[in-house]
């Protein structure tokens, strides 16, 4: 507190005398000064976990000293009283030890308040285990501060302290080191030292080998490829100890390291260390510790190995197993080969792979490649092989098996023996056995066999054989297997064979006759191979044959049947020569008709004719139609056998019929034949036939009754032969059937009424129907019946009961309307009913079981007396009392009964009671009498029967009464059972001998021993009820108790002994029976069908539901209901809580059924709102009249008291408690909109009615929207539209409210610039997240899309047209190009994103290169090259085409477009866009174009190039939808019309055409070269043109040169041009021929230039250059002598001139004549005769001397004539002197 402090002590005086007091007092002060000796001071101390104060404290984590305290003390009481004081503990580490929300846990720093009076406060400190591993702390510093964060300190001494530092030294030692820890198997195995686990356990990472040998021990094992557990090893892991930090550890493997000789397995080692790249603790990334490493054992399941594969991938079969072949192969088929896949087993290790060389072992088999090669890359697919069979020409054997063998040539680990084989089945198909026509032998050949022709057949060898042995055949053609036998030629000759096939085929003509069997048939020509030395050929023993199909010729198989004339009424045929296909027969009733029938061609075997009578329908009565059964009519035979023998025979059938005893019916029927012909399929194919038959009636109307008759009774059927009436014995209680039928076969149908009159309506009844009995034409004589019943009376009489029966018939059905007053008569019949007596009539006094009776004393004796049937008036019968001594102390009580006409032998008995009055023995004779009687049948004075009904009638003798004691006694009052054990029991015992009677044991409270009850376990042995007299004194009672299920502890049964004496009182006695039972306990047990404890429902009423079952532990006292409550928490769920149903909702189990489980099926009660699953319990609550299953399992939770007591003594065992089940139920509510389409469905919408509301198609009602579960909230559906139609509304709002009320959404159409013809416009909806309360309906919602048609009113097209308005004509070379306008009809769209913008279409801008004909080629005369140069002279180049349809209305053309005869002008297409200019000849419209329908500007140009068109030419632009690089779908099915196309002409400034001059030489182009034959006079004999094109062509042209030969020769025959050398200027040398034939002077030659090419303008172009030619030869005449001329004496030479036909021409003219002359020259006519003239200077003469020899002239021409030349010697002559010859000729 201080120093000292200051005390001032007040005084003050109080006194009775005023003097010192008030204001007359007077106060003094006296001052003291206190010295203190106390320092305010705070200590800390440390102190150990056992409190004791010490001077350093060690803190060891997970140790006894990891906890201890630091003591803080007040030096001082605070100097303020009631005042407390709070330090704070800080330190610089986590040692302070608090409780926060009840763990334990440490902190830096901790406050402590001092409460008043309180000077000491241990502060707990602890260094908890925390598996971190963490360095050591030697030294914790630990300071205190007066006060608290925000505490003040009330006492000033301690407010003003300074902080305190504890002085003494606290240290923290860390157990923890990190260390990973890892095993395989099993966690457990961690850390083991010893046993299996220790294997398992991964070891520090330095102490395992990097390459462990193969012997190596082994942590774990897998298996490569397998699928269960062993291919997998189970790592657990444990870092010890955890690190504040993240540590992530790393697997690692190393390479595999060794493996064992074989290569079964290899050993890997795995190691585990801290990973650098994810770990943050640094301090032990690569610590020793943290590197662990173990050895797998890996089991290798690969094999080096070649594989054989197919090509699906599957093995193929080794050629080692029992397996089928890998393939089979055909030689020479399509079947000759298969592919396979070698591969092999594993993938190879080194980059060469490893080569696989295939192999057969037969050369049948070859395998191509015979090699492959398998690498890394194609080890697992293989590489494919083809295994073919060689086809050769040999016969090998039919089937051989071929191993194919794939082995390993090279690779390592695989060569040398690594190899596979499979096998594959070869077929030869060469056979050494005879062809015809390429057929095999049991083949049918190709040719077919015609029956009475020849045909030739072609027969070879199948497979070759050696030029040197021959092969000997012989051919035949037998009959046999059914063929036809036929002759061949050569007949049974043989053939000799030197080569196979076609080489050495052979003819042979096979022959077949003609026969009368119907269809095609069959031959065998069979071959014999005779002899030949060629083995396959020699093997072959056996006969060789072909089948070949005979063709019939006109056999056809059919049945001919006709009627015999006269036998029929009538018969008409359908088909000539058989009436039973589909004819008509008319027979009359009782007359036969016969058909004659036959086969019309001989059958290849027994043909069967079956036939049959079938019903038909025909009109009877009326034109009503009735069907009328065929009975009656009948065929004789009804089958005929037709043989290769008879079948040409007439066979006959006879019709008959029988009268049918009907008024007027006629019977139709059919006569159906059929035809069963086994071995001749063209008789036993045939279709059944048949005829319509009719049989006329040949009876007259008839008349009869009904007939009714009694069919049965118990006695015979007696008749009174006089009146004909019928008598029935019937007995009482019987009945009698009665029976009506007609007595004859009506033609319609009847309708029998039967009425009936009873004389006996009290006893006697019938079931006689109302409605009358209906007969049929067919059921005339099926009796129907009725029921006469006689009723047992009780009274004693025989009578006889008339029955009088009238029967009525009318029409019914089709009949009804017909009058048959006519034909039937009403009926009457009188049926009697004898009924015969089984009542007596006699009294029978009962309950008496002999004459001599006892009576006790104090008892009676009942009498009870009987009429033996109902008496027919008042019957008094009286008891009298004999004349014994002993009856005066007998009284009768009534002496006097009377029964009247209701009392029967059942009626209630008269009871009669017999007293004795008397204490002796007494004897007194009582008889019965009938003393009254209004019935006939009881006699007066008639005594009764005594005794029972049942037993003998003996006469009444008299009573004895005899007075006699009663009662029982018994041997124990109680015996107590065990529920299951043995048996106890007692005896009972007359107390006289003198009394017996009847002892009846009951149990109680139980209804009985023995029966059903809750008690019902105690079982006795014996009867319940026995007889006690002096014979038998006692009775043994035995009682078991046994096992009854009731869970009854303890039951006391009280068994009463009631003894019924023999005329004496009743008297009971009692005995107790205890019942232990130690075994059934009581309980209610429910439990799911599957034994689980919960069950799991849905919802929805038709979804999953669960099945409990109910029984009960033991069998109850009384019916058991349980019923199933659904319990929510604690409450039970009632109303909208409820989510449960059960069905039943409660069982009724009932005592005996306890153990039977009854089934109660538990499922969703349904809820609208989407709520998700539910928990729920289900609880028990059962009641019953037993109280001990009388349980509330819902409100009460406290169990039972075990048992209960019962009134009797009885303890019986409770239900304690009832069971409880778990339920979820699952929510079917599922949160999704439902959407109904209208209906019926709306029209479309009309993009045209967009603008308009009041159009139709403006807008349509698409459906209405509701929710599928009532929401929670409110739920906002946004609803909107696309790009083809608006919605509306646009918000849908559903509530609690109206969720399942739908709302109507509609479409209304959008006018759009797309062309989508008839489309869809869709509406979408989308929750609306913000505006939505029931967060369920964002979850997992489906909406709907509704949509409707939308016609549409846009088209997609494309305009093209001229910008001037007007067609334009573009110049070659020309500046101004043409200009067009190109716009599409509509905005292009991709199909289903219109408005996306993405939307485009490309045009093609295309030129015409065709014109229009206007002559047909097909009409053009002359050659083809003619036809079709004129052809295209014929084009009308005004007018363009791009194909045929151009040109179908061009006035003045053909329908023929001529495309590619000129050279096109180099047309320049350019589209402009107004902005710039985009070469090209494409226009690309985007979708924004098309809105903004923005045209496009094309504009034309034509290129100044060298290439000749010439003149004006029409041309057509278009524009055409190229729809590769469109991606709107309308216009890239659109095919543009003339509106895309514009018109314009091109001029050309080229020339088509060859040019052409002489050589060096000035002369105008077109001047004739002038050469002479041998340089005759001033002409040269040679010359030279120059030639070259007017224009490039466009495709070389090759000109040939050409020149008349006996006129000119040229040089090249060829001139060559191209597009780059045609303005090359070409040279052509010309010669004149020199030859000896004279021509004009000069005359003309032409060289001729004709032109070939691609280019269709200079293809076919021809030219002439022309050449003069001066001649050397002179024609004429040349007469030479042969020898000199001899002139006798004195003559004088004389001349003759030939006569010259113009005398006064400068010439001489003769007549040269061609060799068409006859022998005269006077026979050549004038026309067809060349003048040929000579100059008259050099005329030939001719001279004859006379008298002299004949003047022998040669003649000859002076050149070579150009045609056979006459020279005519005219036969007159001017004669001078000599001898003229005439007529002479000389021919050249």
């Amino acid at each position: 507190m201080g120093a000292s402090f200051g005390v001032t002590v007040a005084h003050v005086l109080e006194s009775a005398d005023p003097r010192f007091t008030g204001e007359a007092a007077v106060q003094t002060g006296v001052s003291i000064t206190v010295a203190d000796n106390d320092q305010a001071g705070v200590t800390m101390q440390l102190v150990d976990g056992a409190s004791a104060p010490v001077t350093s404290l060690e803190l060891t984590e997970d140790s006894a000293s990891s906890t201890g305290f630091i003591r803080v003390a007040l030096a001082t009481v605070p100097s303020v009283p009631q005042a407390s004081i709070t330090v704070r503990l800080t330190a610089s580490a986590d040692i302070f030890l608090r409780t926060v929300s009840g763990a334990a846990s440490v902190f830096p720093t901790i406050s402590v308040t001092f409460i008043p009076g309180q000077r000491s406060i241990d502060v707990a400190i602890a260094n908890p285990s925390n598996n971190v591993d963490e360095p050591d702390v030697p030294s914790v510093q630990v300071s205190l501060t007066l006060g608290g964060l925000g505490v003040v300190v009330r006492a000033a001494e301690y407010a003003s302290l300074a902080d305190v530092e504890l002085s003494q030294t606290l240290s923290l030692v860390d157990d923890d080191a990190f260390a990973v820890l890892a095993a395989f198997g099993s966690a457990a195995n961690i850390g083991a030292t010893s046993g299996p686990g220790a294997d398992a356990t991964f070891k520090l990472g330095s102490t395992v080998d990097e390459s462990p040998a193969y012997t190596s021990a082994f942590g774990a094992e897998v298996s490569e490829g397998a699928s269960d557990a062993t291919g997998v090893a189970r790592l657990y892991v444990l870092a010890f100890a955890a690190v504040d930090d993240f540590v992530a550890l790393r697997r690692g493997t190393s390479e595999f390291s060794s493996s064992d000789p074989a290569g079964t397995f290899e050993m890997v080692r795995v190691q585990l260390s801290v990973d650098p790249e994810f770990s943050t603790a640094e301090s032990y990334i690569g610590a020793a510790a943290g590197t662990v490493a173990a050895i797998v054992k890996r089991n290798d399941d690969d094999r080096n190995a070649v594989a054989m594969l197919g090509l699906d991938g599957s093995p193929l079969p080794a050629a080692d197993s029992e397996s089928p072949v890998a393939a089979s192969l055909t030689e020479g088929t399509f079947d000759s080969a298969t592919e396979v896949l070698v591969a092999l087993s594993s993938r190879p290790m080194g980059d060469q792979g490893v080569t696989v060389s295939l192999s057969a072992l037969s050369p049948r088999v070859v395998a191509q490649p015979s090699t492959v090669t398998l690498t890394a890359d194609n080890w697992q697919t293989g590489e494919p092989v083809r295994i073919e069979v060689v086809d050769d020409s040999l016969a090998q054997p039919a089937k051989d098996t071929v191993i194919v063998v794939a082995a390993a040539s090279s690779g390592d680990g695989f060569e040398g023996y690594s190899e596979a084989s499979t096998t594959v089945a070869v077929y030869d198909d060469d056979s050494a056995l005879p062809m015809i026509g390429g057929a095999m032998p049991g083949h049918v050949l190709s040719t077919p066999l015609h029956e009475g022709a020849s045909s030739t057949l072609s027969l070879s060898l199948g497979a070759a054989f050696p030029d040197s042995s021959p092969v000997l055949v012989l051919v035949t053609a037998p009959a046999f297997n059914g063929g036809v036998a036929a002759t061949v030629s050569p007949l049974t000759a043989s053939l000799t064979f030197t080569a196979a096939g076609a080489a050495g085929a052979q003819d042979i003509d096979v022959t077949v006759p003609d026969d009368q069997v119907a269809g095609d048939g069959s031959a065998q020509v069979c071959v014999s191979i005779v002899a030949s030395e060629a083995a396959a050929y020699a093997a072959v023993t056996e006969q060789q044959c072909f089948t070949a199909v005979v063709r019939d010729d006109s056999d056809v198989a059919g049945l001919s049947a006709a009627a015999v004339d006269d036998t029929f009424a009538s018969a008409t045929a359908a088909v000539a020569g058989n009436i039973l296909a589909g004819g008509s027969l008319v027979a009359t009733e009782t007359i036969p008709g016969l058909l004659s029938v036959r086969l019309t061609s001989m059958p290849r075997g027994v043909v069967s004719l079956s036939l049959a009578v079938r019903s038909a329908t025909e009109s009877v009565v009326g034109g009503d139609p009735v069907a009328i059964a065929e009975s009656g009519i009948a065929l004789s035979p009804d089958s005929v056998t037709f043989t290769t023998n008879n079948w040409d025979t007439q066979l006959n059938v006879e019709v008959s019929s029988t009268a049918d005893g009907v008024v007027g019916a006629v019977r139709s029927a059919q006569i159906a034949a059929s035809v069963a012909a086994p071995q001749d399929p063209e008789y036993d194919s045939l279709p059944e036939l048949s005829a319509l038959l009719r049989v006329d009636d040949v009876d007259k109307l008839e008349s009869s009754a009904p007939v009714v008759r009694a069919v049965s009774g118990q006695a015979a059927t007696l008749v009174d032969a006089a009146s004909g009436v019928v008598t029935v014995v019937a007995a009482e209680g019987s009945s009698v059937v009665v029976g009506v039928r007609l007595a004859a076969r009506p033609m319609i149908g009847m309708e029998v009424v039967l009425t009936a009159s009873n004389t006996e309506t009290d006893t006697v009844s019938h079931s006689l129907p109302a409605a009358g009995l209906v007969f049929g034409r067919d059921s005339w004589l099926t009796e129907q019946t009725f029921t006469v019943t006689v009723a047992n009376d009780d009274v004693a009489r025989d009578y006889v009961a008339a029955l009088v029966v009238t029967a009525t018939a009318r029409g019914v059905g089709s009949g009804a309307n017909v009058d048959v007053s006519d034909l039937w008569t009403t009926s009457q019949t009188a049926v009697n009913l004898a009924v015969e007596n089984d009542d007596d009539a006699e009294i029978v006094i009962s309950s008496l079981a002999a004459p001599a009776v006892s009576v006790p004393v104090g008892g009676s004796l009942e009498l009870s007396i009987l009429a033996g049937s109902k008496p027919t008036g008042d019957v008094t019968v009286t008891l009298v009392k004999g004349p014994d001594t002993g009856c005066d102390a007998v009284s009768i009580s009534p002496a006097t009964v009377t029964f009247t006409t209701t009392d029967g032998p059942a009626a209630a008995a008269k009871v009669v009671t017999v007293t004795p009055s008397g204490t002796t023995a007494a004897t007194c004779g009582i008889n019965a009498l009938v003393t009254a009687s209004d019935a006939s049948e009881f006699a007066v004075g008639s005594a009764a029967r005594l005794g029972s009904t049942a037993g003998p009638s003996t006469s009444a003798t008299g009573i004895t009464v005899s007075v006699i004691s009663a009662g029982l006694t018994t041997s124990a009052s109680t015996i107590r059972l065990t529920e299951g054990g043995a048996a106890g029991s007692y005896t009972v015992g007359l107390v006289s001998s003198d009394v017996g009677g009847s002892v009846a044991l009951t149990a109680t409270p139980s209804s009985g021993v023995g029966l059903a009850s809750p008690y019902a376990n105690l079982v006795l042995t014996g009867d319940a009820s026995f007889a006690l007299s002096s014979a038998a004194l006692t009775r043994a009672v035995q009682f078991a108790a046994a096992n009854d299920d009731r869970a009854f502890a303890l039951r006391v049964v009280t068994v009463s002994h009631a003894f019924t004496p023999e005329g004496a009182a009743a008297s009971t006695m009692e005995v107790t029976v205890l019942a232990e039972d130690f075994e059934d306990a009581p309980g209610v047990f429910v439990t799911a069908a599957d034994g689980a404890s919960s069950v799991v429902v849905d919802e929805l009423a038709s979804g999953a539901t669960a099945s409990l079952s109910v029984r009960l532990g033991s069998m109850p006292g009384a019916a058991v209901t349980v019923s199933l409550v659904e319990l929510v928490g604690a409450q039970e769920a009632t109303g909208a809580d409820a989510a449960l149903s059960f069905s039943p909702a409660s069982v009724v189990i009932q005592p005996a059924d306890w153990n039977t489980a009854v089934s109660v099926t538990v499922s969703g009660a349904g809820s609208d709102a989407a709520l998700g699953d539910r928990a729920r319990t289900i609880a028990v609550r059962t009641t019953s009249t037993d109280d001990s299953y009388a349980l509330d399992g819902v409100e009460s939770t406290t169990p039972r008291a075990a048992t209960t007591q019962l009134a009797d003594g009885s303890i019986i065992r409770n239900v304690r408690s009832l069971p409880r089940i778990a339920a979820n139920v699952r929510d079917t509510d599922v949160a999704a909109v439902h959407f109904a389409a209208a209906a019926p469905a709306p029209t479309p919408l009309k993009e045209s009615a967009a603008a308009s509301a009041s159009a139709p198609g403006h807008s349509a009602v698409l459906g209405s929207v509701s929710l599928s579960a009532k929401p929670r909230g409110n739920v906002v559906i946004d609803v909107t539209g696309d790009a083809s139609v608006t919605a509306s509304p646009a918000k849908l709002t559903f509530t609690a409210a109206n969720w399942n009320m739908p709302q109507d959404v509609s479409a209304f159409a959008k006018d759009d610039k797309f062309a989508q013809g008839t489309h869809t416009g869709r509406l979408s909806m989308s929750v609306n997240a913000q505006q939505t309360a029931d967060r369920g309906f964002l979850a997992s919602l489906t909406l709907p899309s509704p949509s409707i048609a939308v016609e549409d009113d846009d088209m997609p097209s494309v305009a093209l047209v001229s910008a001037t308005g007007s067609a334009q004509q573009i110049a070659e070379g020309a500046s101004e190009p043409a200009s067009f306008s190109v716009s599409t009809g509509a905005a292009p769209f991709v199909t289903g994103s219109a408005g996306s913008g993405a939307g485009s279409v490309t045009l093609q801008l295309e030129v015409s290169s065709g014109y229009c004909a206007s002559v047909d080629d097909g009409v053009l005369a002359g050659s083809e090259a003619d036809a079709q140069a004129a052809f295209r002279l014929a084009a009308d180049f005004t007018s363009a085409c791009f194909d045929v349809t151009d040109c179908v209305s061009t006035t003045g053309a053909t329908t023929q477009c001529v495309a590619g005869l000129l050279p096109h002008p180099t047309i320049a297409v350019r589209s402009r866009d107004g902005f710039s200019s985009v070469p090209g000849s494409t226009i690309t419209f985007s979708e924004a174009d098309g809105m903004t329908e923005v045209p496009r500007v094309v504009t034309v140009s034509v290129a100044d190039d060298s290439v000749a068109v010439g003149g004006v030419f029409a041309f057509s632009l278009r524009a055409v939808v190229d729809a590769l690089q469109s991606n709107d779908a309308g216009c890239q099915a659109l095919v543009t019309g003339s509106d895309a196309e514009a018109a314009f002409s091109a001029t050309d400034n080229n020339v088509i055409g060859l040019v052409s001059r002489i050589a060096n030489s000035e002369a105008a182009p077109g001047t004739p070269m002038m050469l002479a034959e041998a340089e005759f006079g001033e002409s040269d004999a040679e010359g030279a043109f120059f030639v070259e094109l007017s224009s490039q062509p466009r495709a070389a042209v090759l000109c040939s040169v050409a020149a008349p030969a006996d006129q000119l020769t040229v040089f090249p025959d060829v001139l060559a041009f191209d597009e780059r050398s045609w303005e090359d200027v070409m040279l052509i040398e010309v010669s004149a021929v020199d030859d000896e034939i004279a021509e004009a002077r000069p005359h003309a030659a032409n060289v001729t230039l004709a032109c070939e090419s691609a280019d269709p303008a200079y293809d076919g172009l021809t030219a002439a250059l022309r050449v003069s030619i001066m001649d050397d030869d002179e024609a004429g005449v040349l007469l030479e002598r042969e020898e000199p001329i001899s002139v006798g004496t004195g003559s004088a030479e004389q001349s003759v001139f030939i006569r010259a036909v113009d005398p006064a021409s400068d010439v001489w003219t003769t007549e040269a004549c061609i060799a068409v002359c006859q022998n005269s020259i006077n026979a050549c006519p004038r026309d067809v005769c060349n003048v040929f003239s000579y100059p008259k200077a050099s005329a030939p003469f001719l001279v004859a001397v006379e008298g002299g020899a004949t003047d022998v002239v040669a003649v000859s021409l002076t050149s070579e004539p150009t045609a056979p030349v006459t020279v005519r010697v005219p036969s007159v002559m001017q004669v001078i002197t000599g001898t003229v010859v005439a007529d002479a000729h000389h021919k050249f």
